[in-house]
């Protein structure tokens, strides 16, 4: 810092390098945010994958049931 009439100054140079910092380091974190949501995003795309399985599934046991108990009745 400087002394320039009466109060202090910080130099041009000081404040960029200061600035710099604070963003890359606002920078990572941004980074760092995107990267778990895109972790969360896959896991709930895998997770829908798996309920629409278990919902097919579901479906298909539900018809042959169907099935089943119609069959003997004609």
């Amino acid at each position: 810092m400087d002394d320039h009439k009466d109060h202090d100054t910080v130099s041009a140079a000081v404040e960029r390098k200061e600035k710099r910092s604070e963003i890359g380091m606002s920078l990572q974190k941004i980074k760092q945010r995107i990267d778990d949501r895109e972790k969360d995003v896959k896991a709930l795309q895998q997770e829908m994958v798996e309920i629409n399985a278990s919902a097919d599934e579901a479906v298909k046991n539900s018809e042959m049931t169907l099935q089943e108990l119609i069959h003997p009745v004609i």
